[in-house]
């Protein structure tokens, strides 16, 4: 579809179809949206199907297709907290409805025909439904090669005496699977031990019945573990992961560092207009200090849904000039009452800002949300292309690039597009624009990119570079400090800042008196702060643990427990007599809290985890 105003051109899909099936579990549901978005950039028509326990929000996505099914979990059965046993019940209880819906999809001859179905790897049950229907199928494994190969060899680890395992056996190597131990095992509670083997055993005879593997995961990661598994499996693996990194959110990546400037900016006196588009547009009712001026950007709906970044910046560039320039001149008109205006700042991907407020005679700087490094490597694009390293031949990828020591070919940035020229006109732009303006912001600091910042002053002949001196995210806690914010429940960041001399440790899963016995932290100073945030549950017998651990530091801490953590308990009903006269003035107790907001602050130097994947990652 050709776009007005434009030479860019959107494709339409490609004619082929894919099913998706993610299991209800948010370490799983997002990972396979990640996924779709990744294939539907890539001409694919993407259908979901979901159960109606824990569904998606379609609205999110409406280039996608949704379909839901009744899975009738029983009130107990969606309510527990063994994952275990509520992965069995799902995979009992789908079969039909999930049968049924595939084949209407199949018989449906008013969309695409599908390609194939792609599935949670834990729904095992896909395997017999779609071999039954004659529809490839490929599995998605969200967790890690690693741990999948151990899945695949409990039988084996069964019958050599491995299992159940024995405490007298946690340091014997296993010769079987090198280089573990037997306490390198993956060990998941459930009340029925024997149901997680079974369960573990389908997904591993499931997943090698499939037509191939995407995994969540990437070579040099786990290049052992995929070696092995490439080695025992006879279909194709494909380690593409990890898929947030293949499909940013570009509201996250852009919007929200400006909203971060904005009042950092607002801080120090200064009134904020927001010019934003319809498309993605920011909330205004969550920053009611600003003056938000929506603007058209006209984009179709093929525009609007695509996934190709550069597409989508292309056409916004040439469609929002106008209405851009309007709203621009009916502010100057109305500052003629009000304040003036003193300068815009604009986003640097936004190539025709600088032209449209030099119509105006308003002095322009441009902000960049990514590294100083990646701009040193966009703004060479031209010169590298000329000199043939574009495209990036395999061949190449170990040589040094000597215009931009120390740089070698596979360090250049790549950036998936179906128009490379496209991309490489739009960064060339962007370029030309950040030598033209006032000033550059940059969010990032000059420990961090010294040497890029002086190869930058001599790239751009701009007065003012501007290198925010703390990562954004930090400036903007501080700015709450100035003015301190309820979190949640009364949590406010401010009561950190009395004991902003410690240490500080976020705590998302872990025994701690287990570490604390273990030395990993001297029992003075060793954190100020601990954080709950994950949506695993423990045992009362756990709980205590944790409890007396925190008792047992004599430091101060947070601790976010959520309701429903301890399982069938109520929130805090656990708490042994005396614990909170023990801890007294030092412990914050609280049922949520922002998880950036924690983490910015700087006595905060440590991320403990119960290893999810998508947190590793």
């Amino acid at each position: 579809m050709k776009n007005s105003g434009t030479d860019i051109q959107v494709d339409e899909r490609n004619g082929r179809r894919l099913v998706l099936f993610p299991l209800p579990l948010q370490g799983h549901v997002n990972p396979m949206i990640q996924l779709a978005n990744i294939l539907h950039s890539k001409g694919f028509s993407i259908t979901i199907i979901h159960t109606t326990f824990n569904s998606p929000d379609p609205s999110k996505y409406p280039h996608f297709t949704f379909h839901s099914i009744q899975e009738e979990l029983t009130e107990t059965e969606a309510s527990t907290a063994d994952i275990i046993a509520l992965a069995s019940s799902l995979n009992i209880k789908c079969v039909a409805p999930f049968r049924d819906c595939v084949s209407r999809l199949l018989s449906d001859v008013s969309e695409d025909p599908i390609a194939c179905l792609i599935s949670d790897a834990i729904f095992h049950f896909t395997a017999a439904v779609s071999k039954g229907l004659k529809l490839p199928r490929i599995v998605l494994r969200t967790g890690g090669a690693s741990s999948f190969r151990i899945f695949t060899a409990l039988p084996f680890l069964k019958e050599k005496g491995y299992l159940p395992i024995q405490e007298s056996q946690l340091e014997e190597p296993m010769v079987e699977l090198p280089p573990f131990k037997v306490k390198d095992l993956p060990v998941i509670n459930s009340r029925d031990p024997e149901s997680v083997y079974d369960l573990m055993v389908s997904m591993a005879d499931g997943t090698k019945a499939s037509s191939g593997v995407i995994w969540n995961t990437f070579e040099e990661l786990e290049q052992p573990a995929l070696a092995a598994l490439r080695h025992e499996f006879s279909i194709p693996i494909f380690p593409i992961g990890p898929f947030h990194n293949r499909f940013p959110s570009s509201s996250s990546r852009h919007i929200n560092p400006m909203i971060q400037l904005a009042n950092i900016l607002y801080s120090k006196g200064f009134s904020i207009t927001i010019i934003h588009t319809q498309f993605n547009a920011p909330n205004p009712s969550k920053c009611p200090h600003f003056t938000f001026h929506e603007i058209p950007d006209g984009l179709l709906e093929d525009e609007a849904s695509t996934a190709d970044g550069v597409i989508l910046f292309s056409v916004l560039n040439s469609k929002c000039v106008e209405p851009f320039r309007d709203s621009l001149a009916n502010l100057l008109l109305d500052a003629m009452d009000q304040e003036p205006v003193a300068c815009l700042i604009t986003d640097a991907a936004w190539h025709f800002t600088h032209a449209v407020a030099e119509g105006f005679k308003i002095p322009t700087i441009a902000m960049r949300t990514t590294s100083i490094c990646s701009f040193l490597a966009f703004a060479s694009f031209p010169l590298l292309r000329e000199k043939g390293y574009f495209p990036i031949q395999d061949s190449r990828l170990e040589e040094s690039v000597q215009e931009l020591p120390p740089l070698k070919v596979k360090d250049l940035p790549v950036i998936i597009t179906r128009f490379p020229a496209t991309l490489h006109q739009l960064f060339e732009k962007i370029s030309n624009q950040a030598k033209a303006c006032s000033g550059l912001i940059w969010n990032s600091f000059e420990e961090i990119e010294r040497d890029a910042l002086s190869k930058l002053s001599q790239l751009i002949e701009v007065v003012n570079i501007n290198v925010v001196e703390e990562p954004i995210a930090f400036l903007i806690t501080y700015v709450s400090w100035l003015s301190p914010k309820t979190v949640a429940e009364g949590f406010k960041l401010s009561i950190i800042d009395i004991q902003s001399t410690s240490t500080s440790f976020f705590l998302v899963f872990a025994f701690f008196s287990h570490l604390l016995e273990k030395g990993y932290f001297p029992v003075q100073g060793a954190f100020s702060l601990c954080v709950w945030l994950v949506i695993a549950t423990v045992n009362e017998a756990e709980f205590l643990e944790m409890v007396w651990g925190l008792a047992s530091s004599y430091q101060p801490f947070l601790w976010v427990v959520r309701p429903g953590f301890v399982q069938a308990l109520n929130w805090l009903a656990t708490l042994p007599n005396g614990f909170l006269e023990m801890v007294g003035g030092r412990r914050h107790i609280v049922k949520c809290a922002s998880q950036q907001e924690v983490l910015a602050h700087p006595t905060t130097e440590g991320f403990w985890t119960h290893n999810g994947w998508n947190s590793m990652l």
